[in-house]
């Protein structure tokens, strides 16, 4: 739908994909689940920025522009947060990244959901349109 035929969306959609079996692992096993926990946590968190990475590139490839750049902020965001030194534990950035994630998903969705009512008004138009030559030609048979 956004980015049909683009190598770099595909592959950033694919890793996106993975990246979500990554949190259903998270949520499947517990913490107290060690290692099992532990890689999919990290799974989650390296894969999320590669897949918008690749996202926000496909998005300006195809002149999407704000909604890419908004990608790769958010990639840069959900990177970034865990270089940055915050204590011992790693809740802060987890928050962070999360939060990131879940601001794209939504604006994302609010992106598709526009454009699948874009495209149903213009079916809609479209219908219109072809009813009302469809009445006039019959009109002009008749006369």
């Amino acid at each position: 739908m956004f980015l049909k035929g683009n190598l770099l969306g595909r592959i950033g959609a694919l890793v996106l994909v993975l990246d979500a079996f990554a949190l259903t692992a998270i949520g499947f096993f517990p913490e107290n689940v060690k290692p099992t926990h532990f890689y999919a946590s990290v799974t989650f968190f390296v894969f999320f920025p590669i897949s918008m990475l690749f996202l926000g590139a496909a998005f300006l490839r195809t002149s999407n522009t704000k909604l890419g750049f908004f990608t790769l902020i958010v990639a840069v965001v959900a990177a970034v947060v865990w270089i940055i030194p915050f204590g011992k534990g790693v809740a802060i950035p987890e928050t962070v990244s999360g939060l990131s994630a879940s601001m794209w998903a939504i604006v994302s969705g609010f992106k598709m959901l526009q454009l699948r009512c874009d495209r149903k008004s213009v079916q809609s138009q479209s219908f219109k349109n072809s009813v009302l030559i469809y009445k006039k030609r019959r009109l002009s048979k008749e006369e």
